[in-house]
């Protein structure tokens, strides 16, 4: 009888052992029904499908894959263009440009409408007075993440600074 309660005492904490190595490399809470600790049951997001933007170029011709500047001679106008995935419908996105000394020259605020992956091609432009010389910074931002953020540099003389109140669009 001693040798049966012995080997049943040894089975279940060899059992126990084995479970508790299984569950090392998981970090899944054994009472949550095997979801992982923390988990309220919402879906989370891959690093695989999460939004991001990239290709970024900015060329005072239009842009091409290979060709890209972030230093300008005195312009009025600059292309820009980059390709962006998985932006989910509805989301919150900003595009704001900055200039180092000025202050922020124009604000885009919308809910993304356009389809979730893709490219996009724009003009950063004020023909009343050419884009005032200096370091200038697009800071774009979904659903308050900050996906790009990049510096150019407009050399010259020209101070024209004619900022916008935001536009509640995206584009």
């Amino acid at each position: 009888m001693k040798n049966a309660g012995l080997r049943r005492s040894i089975s279940i904490l060899i059992s126990f052992t084995i479970l508790s190595v299984l569950l090392a490399g998981c970090d899944a809470d054994p009472l949550s029904g095997g979801r992982p600790a923390g988990n309220t049951g919402q879906a989370t997001q891959s690093p695989l499908d999460a939004p991001r933007v990239y290709d970024f170029t900015a060329c005072t011709d239009p842009c091409n894959a290979t060709i890209g500047s972030l230093t300008f001679a005195a312009t009025n106008s600059i292309n820009i263009s980059w390709k962006y995935e998985n932006f989910p419908q509805s989301a919150h996105y900003v595009r704001s440009w900055k200039h180092a000394t000025l202050g922020v020259w124009k604000t885009y605020d919308c809910s993304w409408s356009l389809p979730p992956s893709g490219e996009i091609n724009i003009k950063l432009f004020d023909l009343a007075g050419g884009l005032a010389a200096g370091k200038w910074t697009l800071t774009m931002t979904l659903n308050n993440q900050v996906l790009l953020q990049k510096e150019l540099t407009i050399q010259g003389s020209d101070s024209h600074w004619a900022p916008q109140p935001p536009i509640y669009a995206c584009f």
